[in-house]
């Protein structure tokens, strides 16, 4: 099941501004501790990210202060990823190979990040995940993801058989023109997206969102802008997918160009309280009912 509810995919996304917004006291101890250095985990500092991911147990917690950090991560167990609450500036995280920004094995908890320059985990399918390829639950919140690229899921990949739920989330410039989900690409997994916007991403099909296998997508508030697709599906391209928008605000490119939806018998679309229900369509066909 994948849950869009109410995403913003931009960096301008008012709900994540860089600010700290937690407190005097907070900012104290972040100044404190970002003076020691810029990555922390049980109380001690680390050369790289990297470094203190290599040391983790499952759920620990990796604190990074306001930067730039040039990595391409490799998280082996659940561990959450967060700016240092109350800490005042934007943490970068840019990928340099051709890689995942972030591989995210077994999930984990990704908090007031930019996320950018990401290529894609290699499978024998092409690259997946060019920010954010995670296998497990996974949350993320106030996050940023920009100018990735990858085959599939520029931005965020869930793969089969997973829950994600990311909220206050931006997707803006992402490319995926090999294949599709220029923005997030789900492939039979449940994602859930709160206050998200889709804007200027591109891809061959599903220019802001595509899925692919069995999943359900609940949306509420979501905006898609200047999502573009090669060959069909703009904002949204749909695979065997049931799609449920509640509270759904859509803007931009949504619902005109939302899907080519290609599985004639199992893929269908409804927005309650509107007469807009979007039904599957061959390849090539847009538009919905």
């Amino acid at each position: 099941m994948l849950w869009l509810v109410a995403c913003l995919f931009d960096v301008s996304n008012p709900h994540f501004d860089g600010a700290g917004g937690s407190g005097d006291s907070a900012a104290v101890v972040a100044e404190e501790a970002c003076s020691a250095g810029l990555i922390h985990l049980n109380g001690e500092v680390f050369a790289s990210i990297q470094d203190a991911a290599d040391v983790a147990l499952d759920d620990a917690v990796i604190e990074l202060c306001p930067g730039e950090f040039r990595e391409n991560l490799d998280f082996r167990g659940p561990v959450t990823l967060r700016r240092m609450p109350g800490a005042d500036g934007e943490v970068l995280l840019v990928g340099t190979q051709r890689a995942s920004v972030i591989r995210a094995r077994e999930g984990g908890t990704f908090e007031e990040l930019v996320i950018t320059e990401g290529q894609g985990y290699k499978t024998d399918n092409g690259r997946f995940g060019g920010g954010l390829y995670t296998a497990g639950d996974t949350e993320v919140t106030d996050v940023v993801f920009r100018d990735n690229t990858a085959d599939y899921a520029a931005g965020f990949y869930a793969p089969e058989g997973d829950t994600a739920t990311l909220t206050n989330v931006t997707f803006t410039s992402n490319v995926a023109d090999t294949l599709g989900g220029g923005a997030v690409f789900a492939f039979g997994s449940s994602v859930t997206l709160v206050d998200c916007l889709f804007d200027g991403n591109r891809a061959t099909f599903g220019g802001g969102f595509g899925t692919y296998g069995d999943t359900t997508t609940q949306m509420q508030g979501t905006t898609f802008e200047g999502n573009n697709a090669s060959s069909a599906g703009g904002a949204m391209s749909l695979h065997t997918a049931t799609v449920v928008v509640s509270d759904g605000a859509f803007s931009g490119s949504f619902p005109q160009d939302v899907a080519l939806t290609y599985d004639t018998d199992s893929t269908d679309m409804d927005v309650p309280g509107t007469d807009f229900t979007c039904v599957a369509r061959e390849v090539g066909e847009l538009g919905c009912e």
